[in-house]
C-alpha cells in the first residue's frame, strides 16, 4: 500500500519511498516552524496593491481541506494551482474539476488537465479558471442606484510544460508556463500576462518544492490605473508514510510570501484508509484571510468499465468566521488508463508488431503442443503405474493365500500409497530367534517386500497380555529386530527400508485375550508397505531408546517413534529438569547417562510401574532458562 491515495490507486505522480526520515527532512521542518513563528508575529501590510486577486483564492477541495498547503507534495493535477514544478511527475492523463460558491453570490470554477510524456520531451498541462463576482448594482455620480445590474467576470488560463530529471540521484521535476489573465468590470476589461515556475524534489519519504506564481510580464490596466499580478513565492515540504497495513499518511507544510505582505504558514495532513477514503485537516498561520482552517474527505471511485481508470471525489469545509458564513468546495478528478499510441501510416511499425505477434503465437502453439504431449505422457505413465500396482497387489495376495494363514493382507488397507500386512509366526517362550519351522513364512514375507523394491516398510511388534507391559514392550522390540535382521540377511531386503520399527507389546490387541485363539491373533508382526517413494508419516512411539548429548547446551532424548505426550518442570536444590512421559516405557536398562556439557551434568531414567510413566531427570550445573522441542522421534532440551 502506498503512502497516499494519489500515489497508488489514483496516481498522477510517483516517487520511491525509503524506510527512514532524512536529517535534511527534519531540518526542513524546523525551518518551517521558525517561519510560522515569524508569520504569527509580523504586522500585516501591503493589502490591496495587486490586481486579479481571484488568483489567490484556492479552489480545489483536497488542498483547501489541508489548510492550503500543497507545494511540497504536489501529487495530483491540482498542482497547477500550487506548484507547477510537479507536472513532470504525472504518469497518466488526468482531468480535474473544481467548484465552489464563495462569499455571497460569488462563485469559482477551475478545470485542470495534464498529459504525460508528450512530444518526446515532457508533460503538458492546461488550467482554466473562472471567477464570477456576482451582480453589482450600478450607481450614478451622486451615488444613486440607477437600477442597472453590472456583471464582473474574471478568467485565467495557464499553459504548462514539465519534465523530469535524475540529478545526483535525486528525482527532480521542473515545470513552468505562461498565464493569460483577463478581468471584466462593467464595460471595462483588462488583460495581463504572467508566468509560473517551480520544481519538486522527491527523496525517500520526503518531498520538497518551491514555486513562483503570477510573475508579472505585463500589468493589468483599467483606464489609467495599472496593477501587477499577485506575485507569490512559495516553498514547501511533504512527508508520506504508511501507518500499519491499511492506513497511510501525508503531511505537508508551506510558507508563502507576497511582496509587501507578511510570510504566511500553511499546514495540513490527511489519513488514507485502504486507498478508499481520505480524512483531511489543515490550518493557516496568518490573520488577513477570510478563513483560518479547513477539513474534508476524499473518496476513491474505481472505473472498471474504463480499464484501470479511476475517479476521486473531494469535499472541503471552510468556515468564514469574520462573515459568519462557511464555504463548501467540491472537486472531481479523473485519472485515465494510458492507451497505445499508433500512427496508421507507419507500416514498418505495424509489420514489426505483426511479426512480434506471429512469434508470440508460434511460441504459444509450441507450448500448448508440449503441454498436450506432457499430459499424454503423464496419463500413460499413470495407467502403467496403476497396472503395475494391481499386478503387485495380486502377487502379494497370492503369496499370502499360499501361507496358510501365516500372512494376512488387510483388504481395506490397499490404498494408493500403502498396504497393511500381518505376519503371525511362533517364537519360543521369552525368545526372539526365528525358529526353523517359520523359515518358509519369512521367505514369503521377503518375496512380498521385494515386490515393492526401494519403498519404505514400517514394522511393528505385538504380544498377547501375558507378562508386564514393560516386559512385553522390550520383548516385541527384540522380536522385530530378529525379523528385520533375518529378512536382510536371508531375503536380501535392504535394511534402510525399515522405517521407525516400533514394539507396542500388548497395547494394541486385535482380538480378545480371554481365549487361546485370540491370544494367538494378538501375537503378531505388522508390516505397512508404502508403495510410493514419498516420505511416510512417523509412527506413534511407545518407548525411550536412549539419552544423548547433542552439543554444549542441548540434550537429545531418542524415542522409537513420535512422542508428544510429556510434562516438564524445573526443581531446585539441587537444580534439575524433570520430564514425565505417561504410558511411555524404557527400552534401555541403563539408569544413568553421561551427558556432561556446559549446562547438564548427567541424566537419570526410571519407569514407575504403578503409575505407568517414565521419568527422566536432567541434573544441572546451575539454574537455567530452557526450552523443550519435539521433532520427528526426538525430544530436545536446550538452554535458552
Amino acid at each position: 500500500m502506498g503512502a497516499s491515495m494519489n500515489n497508488h490507486r489514483l496516481s498522477t505522480v510517483t516517487g520511491k519511498r525509503s524506510p527512514k526520515c532524512s536529517l535534511f527532512g527534519v531540518l526542513t521542518l524546523v525551518i518551517f516552524f521558525s517561519f510560522t513563528i515569524q508569520a504569527i508575529s509580523q504586522p500585516t501590510s501591503g493589502l490591496g496593491k495587486y490586481g486579479a486577486s481571484f488568483l489567490q483564492i484556492n479552489s480545489s477541495a483536497r488542498q483547501v481541506a489541508m489548510g492550503g498547503s500543497f507545494t511540497g507534495l504536489a501529487d495530483d493535477i491540482n498542482l497547477l494551482a500550487y506548484n507547477i514544478g510537479g507536472l513532470g511527475l504525472i504518469e497518466k492523463t488526468t482531468l480535474g474539476f473544481n467548484y465552489h460558491n464563495w462569499i455571497n453570490d460569488t462563485r469559482q470554477g477551475v478545470i485542470n488537465f495534464g498529459m504525460p510524456n508528450q512530444f518526446g520531451f515532457g508533460s503538458v498541462g492546461v488550467q482554466f479558471a473562472y471567477f464570477n463576482e456576482g451582480e453589482i448594482t450600478e450607481f450614478d455620480e451622486t451615488f444613486t442606484p440607477t437600477g442597472a445590474i453590472v456583471n464582473s467576470n474574471d478568467i485565467a488560463m495557464t499553459l504548462a510544460l514539465g519534465f523530469r530529471k535524475n540529478i545526483f540521484g535525486l528525482d527532480i521535476s521542473f515545470g513552468g508556463g505562461p498565464k493569460v489573465v483577463r478581468q471584466n468590470l462593467a464595460d471595462q476589461s483588462a488583460t495581463a500576462l504572467g508566468l509560473d515556475l517551480g520544481f519538486l524534489i522527491k527523496t525517500g519519504r520526503f518531498s520538497y518544492g518551491a514555486t513562483v506564481q503570477n510573475l508579472t510580464i505585463t500589468d493589468l490596466k483599467f483606464l489609467e490605473r495599472s496593477s501587477r499580478l499577485p506575485e507569490t513565492y512559495r516553498g514547501g515540504v511533504g512527508y508520506s508514510s504508511p501507518l500499519g497495513k491499511i492506513f497511510d499518511m501525508n503531511m505537508v507544510a508551506d510558507i508563502a510570501w507576497l511582496q509587501d505582505q507578511k510570510v504566511r504558514g500553511y499546514y495540513g495532513a490527511e489519513i488514507i484508509i485502504s486507498d478508499v477514503l481520505a480524512i483531511r485537516g489543515g490550518y493557516k498561520f496568518h490573520d488577513f484571510e477570510a478563513n483560518r482552517w479547513g477539513a474534508g474527505i476524499g473518496l476513491l471511485i474505481p472505473m472498471r468499465w474504463m480499464g484501470d481508470s479511476k475517479a476521486r471525489f473531494d469535499y472541503a469545509f471552510c468556515p468564514l468566521d469574520a462573515l459568519e458564513s462557511s464555504v463548501h468546495r467540491f472537486s472531481l478528478i479523473f485519472t485515465f488508463r494510458e492507451l497505445e499510441k499508433e500512427l496508421p501510416g507507419d507500416f514498418s511499425v505495424e509489420r514489426a508488431k505483426f511479426s512480434e505477434l506471429t512469434d508470440q503465437l508460434k511460441k504459444e502453439l509450441e507450448a500448448a503442443e508440449k503441454a498436450r504431449l506432457a499430459a499424454e505422457e503423464a496419463e500413460r505413465k499413470t495407467k502403467e503405474l496403476q497396472q503395475l500396482m494391481e499386478e503387485r497387489l495380486a502377487r502379494v495376495r497370492s503369496i499370502a493365500e499360499a501361507s496358510e494363514g501365516k500372512i494376512e493382507v488387510h483388504p481395506e488397507s490397499a490404498a494408493e500409497d500403502s498396504i497393511l500386512l500381518t505376519m503371525r509366526i511362533n517364537f519360543d517362550f521369552d525368545r526372539a530367534n526365528i525358529r526353523p519351522d517359520e523359515f518358509e513364512t519369512m521367505k514369503q514375507v521377503g518375496e512380498i517386500l521385494n515386490t515393492y523394491p526401494g519403498t519404505k516398510v514400517q514394522i511393528s511388534g505385538h504380544t498377547c497380555f501375558i507378562g508386564t507391559e514393560e516386559y512385553n514392550i522390550r520383548l516385541s522390540h527384540r522380536r522385530i529386530d530378529s525379523v528385520m535382521v533375518y529378512l536382510h540377511e536371508k531375503e536380501n531386503v535392504e535394511f534402510d527400508r525399515f522405517y521407525y520399527p516400533v514394539g507396542y507389546g500388548k497395547q494394541r490387541p486385535v482380538a480378545s485375550n480371554e481365549t487361546r485363539e485370540g491370544r494367538a491373533m494378538n501375537r503378531r508382526v505388522d508390516f505397512i508397505i508404502y508403495t510410493t517413494e514419498s516420505e511416510p508419516p512417523i509412527p506413534e512411539g511407545s518407548a525411550i531408546k536412549s539419552i544423548e548429548k547433542l552439543d554444549e547446551k542441548t540434550v537429545k532424548i531418542v524415542c522409537n517413534g513420535r512422542v508428544n505426550n510429556y510434562q516438564d518442570s524445573f526443581i531446585s536444590n539441587p537444580d534439575r529438569i524433570i520430564l514425565d512421559f505417561p504410558g511411555i516405557f524404557l527400552l534401555t536398562t541403563q539408569k544413568t547417562f553421561d551427558i556432561s556439557n556446559d549446562v547438564f551434568i548427567r541424566a537419570r531414567a526410571a519407569f514407575h510401574h504403578d503409575d505407568r510413566y517414565s521419568r527422566i531427570v536432567l541434573d544441572l550445573r546451575s539454574p537455567v532458562q530452557y526450552r523443550v522441542i519435539t521433532k520427528d522421534n526426538n525430544i530436545y532440551v536446550r538452554e535458552l
